[in-house]
């Protein structure tokens, strides 16, 4: 999905995390993610909003390790920002 665009809200910079650049770089990777509309994926149905991804593809993106990267979704998990589905092969 890499085509289309994401709206980003103007007061973004009030968000708790806007001056902490790592938060903010996982923050618009996963936004530019997710699914706008209902679809599949390897035979799983993907709402809008949702996605597949691993720590090691947010880390190939993002440059961030996978360690910061697993902490940080753990952050915004607990902040109801984000929630997560995690197996053996992936996080949806």
């Amino acid at each position: 999905m890499n085509n289309g665009f994401i709206k980003l809200s103007r007061n973004i910079n009030e968000w708790e995390f806007y001056s902490k650049p790592d938060y903010l770089l996982l923050w618009i990777e996963l936004l530019r993610r997710a699914s706008y509309k209902k679809t599949t994926y390897r035979g799983e149905v993907l709402q809008p909003g949702e996605f597949t991804t691993s720590l090691s593809a947010l880390s190939n993106a993002t440059g961030l390790n996978t360690n910061s990267i697993h902490h940080k979704l753990k952050v915004m998990t607990k902040r109801t920002q984000i929630k997560q589905h995690t197996n053996r092969q992936r996080t949806k």
